[in-house]
């Protein structure tokens, strides 16, 4: 497409950058390996930076086949760990449907065993988790993961913003899970991957009172649950803060009044599209109830039209300042931007002090903490 097309077609650069990134230059005669995509992306940051690399599960996402299994992956991520122990931290993906199958994984009985082992003996340092592929958070087949996680204080990243990644086969809910009063009315998959991503989900997690409605007497206290929020509910639901009145009165209780969650009709259009709530006030109330939850800015920081905003909330928000970590979504982002471009760019804006605070010790605290 270059050579066809001679003009400054950024948007045609930026397809061309990101299939290098993901197939190598020579692509598709040339597959690129995990480790190759690791050192492309070690070359953009300063000897001795460390890196989380995050999984991804998507055989249960009914969208055909994969071409690469997920125990080949975590094999290949098991290698990459042992060759760089001190700047290689990987998350190992969950799904539950993973969970409930009795089928060996990598020599283990089961894939909860191979997971727990893998997580004690800090070859993985903690767990992704991706609802929109089909499942909600509170599913209750992760009880196991989040009784081992919240015993061991285990860091838990979840996807929470849209895109176009979802589940793909046919869906039959009609009300939601926690609440039979709560109507669902999107029927195609990528409308109804909102109600999967919806961050209101992790206070049913993490609220006892809430969670019993659905898991009853085997809920249990998940509030110290150590959580990050991927990409802070996405670059829209930041824009939609910044264009439009902020007028949530939130009131984020155990009967859960927070966004109306008790009308009878409730659906994400009415609540979130009216401009009356946005996924980032929302999760910026959420930090502020549980001491263990973050949210990183992985992807959205792509705009910076929501630099000032987050400047403003690591300067002047006592609340938020320690909660918000660094993040740019290697290698999709390069359809955007390159990752080094992302980076200085945000580290300038931001200057030293507060670019440390969520690229160094915010995300210590996350992944080390307890």
């Amino acid at each position: 497409m270059r050579h066809i097309i001679k003009s400054d077609a950024d948007v045609l650069d930026r397809i061309a950058n990101f299939i290098e990134h993901g197939q190598g230059k020579d692509a598709p005669n040339c597959d690129i390996t995990q480790k190759d995509v690791f050192k492309n992306l070690q070359s953009y940051y300063p000897k001795g930076t460390k890196f989380i690399a995050l999984s991804m599960d998507m055989e249960y996402m009914d969208a055909g086949e994969v071409p690469e299994k997920f125990d080949k992956q975590t094999k290949e991520l098991e290698q990459i760990k042992q060759e760089n122990p001190e700047i290689f931290y990987p998350f190992i993906f969950v799904d539950p449907r993973r969970i409930e199958t009795t089928e060996c994984f990598n020599g283990e009985k089961n894939f909860s065993e191979y997971l727990k082992k893998k997580l004690e003996d800090c070859t993985f340092a903690g767990i992704k988790m991706y609802p929109a592929l089909g499942y909600w958070p509170f599913d209750k087949r992760l009880k196991d993961i989040y009784d081992f996680a919240l015993d061991k204080s285990i860091p838990i990243m979840v996807h929470c913003s849209g895109g176009p990644v979802y589940y793909r086969g046919k869906l039959e809910l009609n009300t939601h899970p926690i609440d039979e009063n709560i109507k669902l009315f999107e029927k195609e998959p990528k409308d109804f991957a909102k109600h999967f991503s919806n961050p209101i989900n992790y206070h049913m997690l993490m609220s006892k009172n809430i969670l019993k409605k659905n898991w009853e007497s085997d809920a249990r206290d998940y509030s110290k649950l150590k959580i990050c929020l991927g990409h802070f509910g996405g670059e829209i639901e930041w824009m939609k803060y910044l264009q439009n009145p902020w007028v949530a009165a939130t009131d984020i209780s155990d009967d859960y009044k927070f966004i109306s969650l008790k009308r009878e009709n409730w659906n994400f259009e009415n609540e979130f599209k009216s401009g009356k709530f946005t996924w980032f006030s929302v999760i910026c109330d959420l930090l502020k109830k549980y001491d263990n939850l973050y949210a990183d800015i992985s992807s959205s920081l792509e705009n910076e039209k929501i630099y000032p905003l987050l400047k403003i909330l690591l300067e002047s928000n006592s609340e938020l300042k320690n909660k918000i970590l660094f993040g740019t979504d290697y290698y999709m982002v390069s359809i955007d931007k390159s990752e080094r471009e992302l980076s200085i760019g945000l580290r300038s804006y931001l200057g030293e002090e507060l670019f440390e605070r969520i690229a160094v010790t915010n995300v210590k605290k996350f992944l080390f903490e307890n």
